[in-house]
This record gives C-alpha cells, structure tokens and sequence, in this order.
C-alpha cells in the first residue's frame, strides 16, 4: 500500500508589463494573465494495479485576440506515476503536454486532468504540477 498525495502547486510564468509594452510584428498587444488555484489533490491510499480516479483541473487565460499562446504542464515526478491529459479518457503523458491556444480578447477557461499510473507505484509519491503560458511569437517557439 502507498499514500499517494499530489501537491498540485501551480505556478505560471507569464509575460508582465503594462499594455502596450509588446510588440508582435509592429502591433503592441496586451500581457497575458492568468487564474488558477493552489490546490492539493489527495488519492488516498494506491495500490500497484488498482484503478484511480481522474481529477480535472481548471484554470483560465487572458490573451489578446487572435494572438496564439502555447501552454505547458509539466510535473517534477521522475518515476511516471503522475501522469496529465488535455482529455480524461487517455492519451497521459508521465512528462510534458503542450499545446497552443488562439487568444479571444475575454478570459478563457482551460482544462486539463491529472490521473496515476499505478503499476509504477512502489512508495509514497509526491509531485509538484508547473503551467507555462507565454505567447508563441514573443517567446520564439
């Protein structure tokens, strides 16, 4: 039997300044902001094989319109028990999901779920979640 316990402590890097102070092919655009909650999801007790429950995480992003943002989610867990999806029925990754949104000038609502690979369970496991949101041009990728 091992304890599992996720400290889901978000951080997000975003670009700050005040409006106006960024500039993609000429045009200044607005920051980026972004809301999301210092949560801890608690799986209870997990045992190697058992089948875990899904958590959905929500946040939201403030982009300018039509400027497209990429975000990252990644985690500090090296043994691939904690795994993240932009869907709840498959296709986890134990490392990084990224993928880019296009900016509607409003806040948007953004999800993504956490779920155990628990065949890899072997101890108490404890992972810390991290959100990257960065506009693409601005930060050349």
């Amino acid at each position: 039997m091992s304890k599992f316990l996720l400290c889901l402590l978000f951080f997000s890097s975003t670009l700050q300044g005040a409006e106006g102070e960024f500039y993609i092919d000429g045009y200044a655009i607005k920051k980026l902001s972004v809301a999301l909650p210092v949560r801890v999801i608690d799986f209870g007790d997990v045992y190697p094989g058992m089948h875990e429950t899904t958590e959905l995480v929500n946040f939201s992003v403030n982009a300018e319109i039509d400027y497209k943002y990429r975000i990252e989610i990644s985690n500090d867990d090296n043994t691939g028990v904690v795994q993240v999806s932009d869907s709840a029925y498959g296709e986890y990754t134990p490392s990084r999901l990224t993928f880019n949104k296009v900016g509607v000038g409003a806040t948007q609502q953004v999800k993504f779920y956490v779920s155990l690979n628990s065949k890899n369970i072997s101890s108490d496991v404890s992972a810390q979640i991290t959100i990257l949101v960065a506009y693409v041009d601005i930060a050349g990728i």
